[in-house]
């Protein structure tokens, strides 16, 4: 019996390899915050994220739109970072709205509120 054989195209080939490399990194995070004998530090993980696209962005010349956008992306971390990182026994008023104020105008150059 033959089967017919697929043909696939090298873009089809390239966005499959970059879903199997989510599809780890899901089961990788899952591990991470589903282990409940840790203490999840989500600051952190944004942290290591945000390490990790500051690596990218080197990488990439500085008057192109990667770099730009990964820009803007390491500001929205830094951003929700500072807004996770609230304390309000000891930061004052000031600071604590300052830090909502930056986690505000992050997220809206992002498009993620209306």
């Amino acid at each position: 019996m033959n089967m017919p054989v697929m043909k696939l195209s090298p873009q089809i080939v390239a966005l499959r390899i970059r879903e199997n490399k989510f599809d780890a990194l899901q089961r990788d995070l899952d591990d991470l915050v589903l282990d409940w004998g840790y203490q999840i530090d989500i600051p952190r993980i944004l942290g290591c994220l945000q390490a990790s696209l500051t690596k990218r962005q080197g990488l990439i010349p500085e008057d192109t739109l990667e770099h730009i956008n990964i820009q803007q992306d390491v500001n929205v971390l830094e951003a929700l970072i500072n807004g996770m990182t609230i304390h309000h026994e000891t930061d004052g008023l000031i600071l604590r709205a300052g830090k909502l104020e930056d986690l505000k105008i992050a997220v809206s150059k992002v498009g993620l509120t209306g």
